[in-house]
């Protein structure tokens, strides 16, 4: 997802004190380093040499060095000679200033410093013990001369016990071990050391396979996440640009943030990709069940949270956001992993977006529209309902977006634009689309609509002559919507020997169309199906009852205690084991249920079938009002259905 906290960047937010910083700052243009990590004595010391220039229009007389305050920076030097320095606390960060011989504009010198990290910290995102190390690069692991872009290439040297293994957000160029120490060299590809400076040290197992590295604490599911990365890789390989990196470096663990904006499932810098629990994961579970898109532990997740990161990191040089834009770029990637998804299991692309909505739903039942997870997977089925599943239109509107902001970082106001324009350039290339501008308007509205059929017999009589009359009857159907905009609809009439599909436009007023009275059934549907606050009203049979409201009468009879009104061709399953913690049997949510004193009843929403079995997606009423909206799961066996589980997130 997919999803994590903007940190706040002391290098870019002290840029706003213009007489401290921005008169008197250097631009670096490499960086190498050494780092020797010694758990004996839970010490790091490091040294680094910086080639840097000054940029401005005047000679400089100090330059300001920053870093985490559990990092202690011995000495600095210019062309070997030890500078004076005096240091102090600012933001948070020690912040030391340094005295130099005048340093003529645009005129390039080097400067190199030492400095050490004592264990134990345990900070948010800086953490060090005896057998770990986790420094984010933006919290400044090492000390680094303020200066006006963090754009710079590096090469990092790092020793540590033969037993462990680091890890940068860069190309491992050579290792070596003797009978006590591991050496390995790091060389940066992308520019930008606070994109790819993050530093992992650890006691992992290491596999490597095609110039991918996986670091686990466990040694299970080994081939099968090779499998599963060599799948996304592969198709990126070959439906993409050509990578900005070489290697991969893929971790078993993941550190969250203290606060979060979104709960993260993995977290890359650069190359280097953190997804926790790889060696609990279900990877039998790529095809579609009733509940393995909600599932966190599924092989199919695996697979979208790893296609996410891998959209970070193909666009990292591409696509740049403003802070006030992450929501939207994080729904941007993912919406980009979920079309990659599509093209290996569709059912399965089908039912992220399903799970979405369903989230959707319970957040806008409990009253937390306002949650920035609301806003995320608003915005991911938005653009799916836009693109009309189209993964060429959707890259073409990227690529769009990296040609209009290839230097500045792009705003919520930018991405809405860009989607404005969209129909014009698809008009311009001659791509059919359901892409509308006016579809655009309620891209921030985080609103559901509704539309839906009603529908009355028409009688009418045709005189023949005095005494001859005919009478015909027919099905006067009925189509309302409150969508702010003129959808386009899939009108889809079924008779008892044929089915006729009519794409039609429906304005915001009732419109109705006069059918045969041999139709048995009528539905509705739409790319916008996904922001329908009911889809049980879609649908019309003629005679009977539906499966949906037989369905209801059984799950009313159950909840009502009415167990011999329930047909014999429906059972309800006990379960023992769960998939998910929230996923209970019927028994025990009906137990739940009444404690809630009202009486309780369901409006069956949508049903999906897969194989022999079936998901049921369902309001909960209590007293009449919607409570919540619940995931049930069956299957059908012969003529019998078996209901197995539910999920009801807000019970």
């Amino acid at each position: 997802m997919k999803e994590k906290f903007l940190i706040f960047i002391l290098l870019f937010s002290l840029t706003s004190c213009d007489d401290f910083l921005l008169k008197k700052t250097v631009e670096v243009t490499y960086l190498r380093g050494e780092v020797f990590f010694n758990p004996f004595s839970g010490t790091i010391e490091g040294n680094a040499t910086y080639n840097i220039v000054n940029p401005q229009e005047t000679e400089l007389n100090e330059i300001y060095i920053i870093n985490h305050p559990s990092v202690f920076v011995k000495t600095i030097k210019i062309k070997k000679l030890s500078l004076f320095f005096d240091v102090n606390r600012l933001y948070g960060y020690n912040v030391y200033r340094v005295r130099i011989s005048p340093l003529k504009s645009n005129e390039a010198t080097e400067i190199s410093l030492s400095f050490f990290i004592k264990s134990p910290v345990n900070d948010e995102r800086f953490v060090f013990n005896d057998d770990f190390v986790f420094f984010d690069a933006r919290k400044v692991w090492i000390p680094i001369p303020f200066m006006s872009s963090t754009k710079f290439k590096y090469t990092f040297q790092v020793k540590v016990p033969k037993e462990y293994y680091a890890v940068i957000g860069s190309k491992l160029v050579s290792e070596q071990t003797d009978e006590n120490y591991r050496i390995q060299k790091f060389e940066s590809e992308f520019e930008d050391v606070l994109k790819t400076g993050t530093l992992i040290i650890a006691k992992f197992f290491r596999f490597a396979k095609n110039n991918i590295y996986y670091y686990t604490f466990e040694k299970e599911n080994i081939e099968e996440i090779f499998n599963s990365v060599g799948l996304i890789t592969d198709y990126f390989r070959k439906n993409f640009n050509e990578s900005p990196f070489t290697q991969l470096h893929i971790v078993n663990k993941l550190f969250q943030y203290e606060d979060l904006v979104l709960p993260i499932d993995a977290e890359s810098f650069a190359n280097l990709i953190m997804i926790p629990n790889l060696d609990k994961i279900k990877f039998y579970t790529y095809t579609g069940t009733g509940y393995n898109y909600i599932y966190d532990n599924s092989g199919i997740k695996f697979l979208k949270t790893f296609a996410h990161e891998m959209s970070h990191l193909y666009f990292i040089d591409r696509i740049n956001f403003e802070n006030t834009a992450y929501i939207h770029s994080e729904a941007l990637m993912d919406y980009l992993s979920l079309l990659i998804l599509r093209d290996i299991s569709y059912i399965n692309y089908e039912n992220f977006l399903l799970k979405n909505r369903f989230e959707l739903q319970n957040l806008k039942l409990s009253g937390n529209i306002e949650k920035p997870l609301y806003k995320f997977l608003y915005l991911e089925n938005f653009l799916d309902s836009l693109f009309s599943k189209n993964k060429r239109n959707y890259l073409l509107f990227l690529d769009i977006l990296t040609k209009k902001y290839p230097f500045t970082r792009i705003s919520p106001e930018d991405i809405k634009f860009t989607l404005e324009e969209m129909p014009l350039e698809f008009e311009k290339l001659n791509i059919s689309t359901y892409f509308s501008k006016d579809a655009v308007s309620f891209l921030e509205s985080g609103n559901f609509y509704n539309s839906f059929l009603s529908w009355t017999t028409r009688v009418i009589t045709n005189k023949l002559s005095k005494r001859k009359v005919n009478i015909e009857k027919y099905k006067l159907v009925s189509v309302n919507h409150n969508f702010p905009f003129t959808p386009k609809f899939l009108f889809i009439e079924e008779y008892k020997n044929s089915t006729i599909t009519n794409t039609v436009f429906i304005p915001t007023k009732e419109t109705n169309f006069l059918l045969s009275n041999d139709i048995v059934s009528v539905k509705l549907s739409s790319h916008f199906d996904m922001f329908e606050e009911n889809l049980y009203d879609n649908f019309i049979k003629f005679s009977g009852k539906s499966f949906n409201e037989i369905l209801e009468e059984v799950l009313n009879f159950y909840y009502s205690g009415q167990m011999l009104d329930i047909p014999k061709n429906f059972s309800f399953e006990k379960l023992e084991n769960y998939s998910v913690d929230i996923e209970r049997s019927f028994e025990k949510d009906r137990e739940l249920s009444w404690e809630l004193k009202g009486r309780v009843r369901f409006v069956v929403d949508m049903i999906k079938e897969y194989n022999e079995g079936l998901y049921i997606m369902a309001y909960k009423l209590v007293n009449n009002k919607p409570f919540s909206y619940v995931l049930i799961n069956g299957r059908k066996v012969q003529d019998k259905i078996i209901l197995t589980s539910i999920i009801d997130p807000l019970l």
